[in-house]
């Protein structure tokens, strides 16, 4: 059998149950350095890794190392607005800003706007939209005043950009690492990285209320 190529590989993990897009990045000399993949959200992360290092195996009798394997998972609507409360209290975008003084972010939940600011040049635009973003939210409500920032990035996946991003929630017994993205469309990488904050955060702090 020819050696698969990442563009083989990346065809069949698509096949898997759950996966919307995949990414597989070449190592040194040829090897799987990285597969980064996006999967709906509704199966454990770690179930998708077993599922693509498996499927690897059975069709290709490679044998992955699942560290290389990373998932981020997505809504089934990529559209989705978050909802930070449960019923009917939606947060939604009302403007993000770029210009020379960094990134603004305002956010409005039923007659409630708030802004959020990033002025740190030394800040991609990826870090200062996601970080002005959560300043907003946290205004909004007072449950978020610790979630913390992780990493925010714009990843090209099946030639199409996205905003992925990972923040800290606070747990009893720490901090709970969950992820989030958004497809960048024509209103830009900033506000892309936005929606992708309020894909992290939404459900996990309904379900906190």
């Amino acid at each position: 059998m020819a050696q698969p190529t990442t563009k083989d590989l990346e065809s069949v993990i698509r096949k898997i149950k759950g996966v919307q897009a995949c990414r597989v990045v070449e190592g040194k000399e040829k090897t799987i350095g990285e597969i980064r993949v996006l999967a709906a959200d509704g199966k454990a992360p770690k179930s998708i890794v077993r599922d693509v290092v498996g499927c690897l195996s059975n069709t290709y009798g490679m044998n992955i190392d699942y560290r290389v394997v990373s998932v981020v998972q997505v809504e089934d609507s990529e559209d989705a607005l978050a909802e930070l409360l449960p019923g009917t209290n939606r947060v939604s975008i009302k403007n993000v800003e770029v210009n020379n003084d960094g990134v603004s972010v305002t956010l409005s939940r039923r007659k409630t706007e708030t802004t959020g600011h990033d002025a740190n040049k030394d800040d991609s635009l990826a870090t200062a939209a996601a970080n002005a973003t959560l300043e907003a939210l946290q205004s909004l409500d007072e449950r978020l005043a610790k979630v913390e920032l992780e990493h925010a990035h714009i990843a090209v996946v099946d030639e199409r950009k996205w905003a992925v991003v990972s923040v800290l929630l606070p747990t009893n017994t720490g901090f709970e690492v969950v992820g989030g993205s958004a497809i960048v469309r024509d209103l830009g990488e900033a506000t892309a990285v936005a929606r992708a904050i309020l894909d992290a955060t939404n459900r996990r702090i309904a379900r906190r209320g």
